[in-house]
């Protein structure tokens, strides 16, 4: 009985892991082209979630069913939430120092990844399921090395100028020291609507895929508002920020204003980050 047990468990891991690396190299690409890091707890990710995903989904359907034939599903709707509640506290267990973003790469070279993986897996001597997880292991690392030699010895301009149009004076001035960035802010995230969507599908792409780092070694604010503590906020949640230096104001801020100033002190001393005000 054990015998069979272990059996049925090592065929499901070797099948788990050969589709990940799989899906892993056809998808890798794809996020190196948006500006996507690749998390280096993936597969374990992945091989917690499928089993939550199957849960969530039987448990879901049960609910959907019983609902319609008006059947008494007190202990599934708890059952569900429960299991929503620990999948909730696992997500919480991430870290940033996880991701490892990959600068822009040769194109040539990304689709070449995929077609190479079909290419040696028809053949007919790769008819193992070990050999062809070999297979597989070896290109993924052989690719995430390369990338992160390239990504590494990137030559790229130091500085980047962000503006909200050729006209305005608000920019943003991105300077590049070895594998850490800099930024000073001149009012470039007080004229942005929706300071988080910004960071999260703009900004962050833009610098993994030019300077292939979160790293951030100074984030400084030349003129502090609402918008731009809230962007310092995200900044702690997307990247890993070192220092923020802001400068001594004395505007008048509303309560909600304020507000917004101690939440992003409380954030930066959460996450360790050095706090300092200076004059202008």
């Amino acid at each position: 009985m054990l015998k069979k047990i272990f059996t049925r468990s090592k065929k499901y891991f070797l099948n788990f892991v050969q589709a990940h690396l799989l899906i892993s190299l056809i998808s890798i690409p794809i996020l190196i082209c948006w500006g996507i890091p690749i998390s280096k707890m993936s597969i374990i990710g992945n091989l917690i979630f499928s089993p939550f995903l199957m849960v969530f989904l039987i448990i879901s359907s049960l609910i959907f069913f019983t609902q319609i034939f008006c059947i008494p599903n007190h202990f599934l709707i708890i059952s569900l939430e429960k299991t929503t509640i620990l999948w909730q506290k696992l997500l919480e267990l991430g870290k940033k120092e996880w991701l490892c973003p990959f600068t822009k790469q040769n194109p040539y070279i990304l689709i070449l990844i995929p077609l190479t993986t079909f290419w040696l897996l028809s053949f007919k001597k790769v008819n193992s399921i070990q050999k062809r997880i070999a297979i597989l292991s070896g290109i993924l690392i052989f690719s995430l090395t390369t990338f992160s030699y390239n990504s590494y010895n990137l030559n790229t301009q130091k500085i980047h100028t962000l503006h909200l149009d050729q006209k305005s004076k608000n920019r943003l001035i991105i300077k590049k020291e070895k594998n850490k960035i800099e930024i000073e802010d001149f009012g470039f995230f007080n004229r942005k609507k929706s300071i988080s969507k910004f960071i999260e599908f703009e900004l962050r792409p833009y610098f993994i895929k030019n300077f292939g780092t979160l790293n951030i070694k100074n984030l400084k604010i030349a003129n502090p508002g609402i918008a731009s503590f809230k962007a310092t906020e995200e900044f702690c949640n997307k990247f890993t920020l070192e220092k923020v230096t802001l400068p001594i104001f004395d505007k008048k801020l509303t309560k909600y204003g304020w507000k917004c100033f101690f939440d992003m002190k409380r954030k930066l001393l959460k996450n360790n980050v050095l706090f300092i005000r200076q004059k202008q």
